[in-house]
């Protein structure tokens, strides 16, 4: 067997396991026990305090040690500290929720023979908890590229739109380094009062934020904004959806207001923008990962310049895509 073979097959061995570490973090997310482990506690205090046995319990905690998510320190285990910001479930950077959500997400991947074959998703109950659970999930994975985003983009004075904002990472970005902004959430209620309100309290914005509960298709958006912002919606919907918000954002924006479109890109460099469009096949009715060239000629139909494009570093390969009305 040669060394290309054998690299492989430990690749492949890889990624058969690839589910493992979600489903282990999610599962002590779903048990609260980071809410316990934020100071040194032992399996056997930590299993009395849960009620729970400990035979599972210790093979969760050890696995997360071996994962650097925990600090194992003789017979007690505490959150990493170097990683608190993210597992100390009282930080709006708490990646339990995002765990969570992926977890969930699997369930539709076991489907996917079926919706290749029927060309559509399952269909599935409505769950109120799925947007409030992906609105906080999100914020973290998306921080740093939305303090990018503010340092890159250019809009002088005025209120920000966060059109389905979820937790309003996108414009709280734009808003920490442009202090004489304001900005508006657009989201359903209990995104607003669960997701967006007490992160953006958390991060010392909630004073500068006014909210619209709703659905973006249906509620009044207002008017005279200086940016209305699409953040990772795009992909979750077909052509006809995604030219009804551009459409929709360039009649509430001022004359030289800019609508800021945040997604992913094709790549034919990039495996994950081809996995991510599987994501939405089996999540979505009609959503996909679309090229640069396709989000420029929808703009450009619905009356906006051809647009710039800002790339942004990871964790997730996104870009901005921003124009001003024509």
């Amino acid at each position: 067997m040669n060394e290309e073979i054998e690299k492989a097959l430990r690749e492949f061995h890889r990624w058969g396991f690839a589910f493992a570490p979600t489903a282990i973090t999610a599962t002590a997310a779903q048990l609260d026990l980071f809410l316990h482990l934020e100071s040194p506690i032992t399996p056997q205090e930590l299993a009395k305090k849960k009620g729970i046995p400990i035979r599972g319990l210790l093979r969760i905690l050890r696995a997360l040690a071996r994962l650097d998510i925990l600090a194992e320190e003789g017979n007690t285990y505490r959150i990493n500290p170097t990683l608190a910001p993210l597992f100390s479930p009282s930080s709006p950077f708490y990646l339990g929720p995002f765990f969570l959500h992926t977890w969930k997400l699997q369930e539709r991947w076991q489907e996917l023979p079926q919706v290749v074959t029927t060309g559509k998703p399952l269909p599935r109950g409505e769950d109120p908890d799925f947007p409030v659970t992906l609105a906080r999930g999100l914020f973290a994975v998306h921080w740093l590229q939305a303090l990018e985003l503010g340092e890159k983009v250019s809009i002088p004075s005025g209120t920000v739109l966060d059109v389905a904002g979820g937790s309003g990472v996108w414009s709280a970005g734009i808003l920490k380094s442009h202090p004489q902004l304001k900005g508006t959430v657009l989201d359903l209620p209990q995104v607003v009062e669960r997701g967006a309100k007490p992160i953006l309290e958390e991060m010392d914005l909630l004073q500068r934020y006014t909210f619209i509960p709703g659905d973006m298709f249906q509620v009044d958006w207002g008017q005279g904004y200086s940016a209305a912002i699409l953040g990772h919606i795009c992909h979750a919907l077909g052509r006809d959806e995604i030219l009804w918000l551009m459409e929709k954002a360039r009649t509430v924006l001022t004359p030289s207001g800019k609508l800021i479109v945040i997604d992913f890109l094709t790549d034919p460099q990039d495996p994950f923008s081809a996995i991510f469009s599987i994501n939405m096949l089996v999540a979505t009715e009609k959503g996909d990962v679309y090229a640069l060239e396709e989000y420029t000629q929808w703009m450009e139909e619905v009356g906006f310049s051809t647009p710039k494009v800002i790339p942004m570093k990871g964790p997730w390969k996104s870009a901005a895509i921003v124009a001003t009305p024509a």
